[in-house]
């Protein structure tokens, strides 16, 4: 990827390849550079805002990461991905009760949404608070899908 973006630094899909190659690479710190120069050109790309979330979250700096999820807000609005994101950044931060509250509600809305989770933080997989939360919420919608509400 280095070699790619250096041939064509003003091809925007090689650069987000490499921020990608980086924060899987473990190079969280230079995927966040690049990330940030992708974001410079455009703010309004969802994966790259997100890519900001991530290594933010790998670095250690959860505020970093809620400033960018508040700042990907005003750029994208009100997206199911940024809300499931803000929930995880909520949580990590010890707003439990509000992490929770969030959650229950986007695991109702759009249960399937809620994979975003495991891509922006893959530890929490093992969490048993997440679990608890993704597993009630599955288990209410079985429930309401073989006893549907008469109107």
């Amino acid at each position: 990827y280095r070699t790619a973006v250096k041939l064509n630094d003003n091809y925007l899909p090689y650069y987000t390849k490499y921020a990608k190659a980086l924060l899987h690479g473990n190079q969280p710190k230079d995927a966040l550079k690049v990330y940030q120069q992708l974001l410079d050109h455009n703010p309004r790309k969802k994966n790259w805002w997100v890519g900001i979330i991530t290594a933010s979250l790998f670095l250690g700096k959860e505020q970093d990461a809620e400033q960018a999820c508040r700042h990907a807000f005003s750029y994208l609005g009100d997206q199911m991905e940024l809300q499931y994101i803000n929930a995880l950044l909520l949580y990590l931060n010890g707003k439990i009760v509000e992490s929770k509250l969030l959650f229950e509600n986007l695991l109702a809305f759009n249960f399937r949404k809620h994979k975003i989770l495991f891509e922006v933080w893959p530890d929490l997989k093992d969490d048993q608070f997440v679990s608890a939360l993704i597993w009630e919420a599955k288990a209410e919608q079985k429930r309401n899908k073989n006893n549907p509400k008469d109107s």
